[in-house]
């Protein structure tokens, strides 16, 4: 579900945000937002994991130290571990941009990323 773009624009200038974390979940409110959010017209929709060229660069003069990106709540699931779970969720072709959007969108140098625990003994 897209999130508007001006919305988090406005939150990193006005909170004056040093850093960032973001979670990947599995569950959202994606009803109330498509209805009072995206329809309007008002926002531009952008997800992290659009098509590259599609997710404009930050206009923001902000810089961040670090950016952790945290799949621990993500559809990646110990049920998932076992049929190949981590090479799916990466070869997804929705799924390839999400670091490189990230980057367009928060810049930073520094990039970490969380996946549950049950991941560790299925990462190469």
């Amino acid at each position: 579900m897209p999130m508007p773009r001006e919305i988090l624009d406005a939150i990193l200038l006005k909170w004056s945000v040093k850093s960032v974390i973001l979670k990947f979940v599995d569950v959202t409110r994606q009803d109330i937002q498509k209805r009072n959010w995206i329809k309007s017209k008002w926002f531009t929709g952008f997800r992290f994991n659009d098509v590259h060229e599609a997710v404009n660069p930050s206009s923001l003069d902000l810089k961040f130290p670090k950016v952790e990106v945290d799949f621990g709540a993500s559809p990646i699931r110990s049920e998932l571990l076992r049929e190949g779970g981590i090479d799916k969720f990466v070869s997804r072709a929705s799924n390839q941009n999400i670091i490189a959007n990230i980057k367009r969108v928060l810049p930073t140098d520094r990039i970490s990323i969380r996946f549950c625990q049950w991941t560790a003994s299925h990462i190469r």
